[in-house]
């Protein structure tokens, strides 16, 4: 596999929201497949204009998601052995997520594609009430200790100031099933979410589009105020 930003994009993805599948048909046919799961209503033009779009270009095939509004999820499920292996090779292991850690090769300039995948699924960007105002916060909640704790070293050695910490444990429930510990990787703040913006990026539309539902917010606030807003580039 090709160290590269499709593959690093590839692998922040599958952190996030990807499995590996090993099993064998009704018919004896044996089958190793890639899967990715998201969100029927968020994720449409996530996975349309750009996730199927990624897998076909690494993988050389062409890509079908299958919506299932029933349960809320769209699902990408292909068979490539070959890709299944290279994913393998970089920590995944078969089934079940384990904690992976990073691999040196996708570390430097490749980084910050590894984080934009992995916040394409796992990412949220929140935008609270503070005091009367709406106050921007970017969370990364997974079960990937590892993963999230150099993805934080990363984001403060470019000077996005940011925490990581782990959640305190629920007790699974009817409502709240999770059994893994989770962590949380935080940046808060306008000045961190425009350094995230522009040094990693939104590659999930719903994102963008909740990151410019907070501009169009601020100018509001700033004409209510009497403030110009600053020009484009400062």
């Amino acid at each position: 596999m090709a160290f590269n930003k499709e593959t690093a994009l590839l692998f922040g993805v599958m952190l996030g929201d990807g499995c590996l599948s090993h099993y064998f048909t009704s018919d004896g046919k044996e089958r190793f497949a890639i899967c990715i799961t998201g969100n029927y209503y968020d994720d449409k033009e996530f996975y349309k204009n750009f996730l199927s779009l990624l897998l076909s270009s690494v993988s050389g095939r062409n890509v079908s998601i299958r919506e299932r509004q029933k349960y809320g999820r769209r699902d990408i499920n292909f068979c490539d052995k070959d890709l299944f292996y290279k994913i393998k090779s970089l920590g995944f292991s078969v089934g079940k997520k384990g904690d992976i850690v990073i691999p040196k090769r996708f570390k430097g300039h490749l980084m910050r594609y590894v984080i934009a995948g992995l916040f394409s699924t796992d990412g949220c960007l929140s935008l609270v009430n503070n005091c009367g105002k709406l106050y921007p916060r970017l969370f990364i909640t997974a079960t990937l200790p590892s993963a999230l704790n150099e993805a934080s070293d990363y984001l403060n050695s470019i000077e996005i100031k940011t925490s990581f910490y782990s959640r305190k444990f629920r007790k699974p429930s009817k409502s709240y099933p999770i059994k893994k510990k989770q962590y949380v990787l935080c940046s808060n703040g306008k000045n961190n979410l425009e350094k995230f913006r522009q040094r990693v990026g939104f590659i999930n539309p719903k994102h963008e589009l909740r990151y410019q539902k907070y501009i169009a917010y601020t100018k509001k606030e700033m004409a209510a105020e009497g403030v110009e807003p600053p020009t484009s580039g400062s």
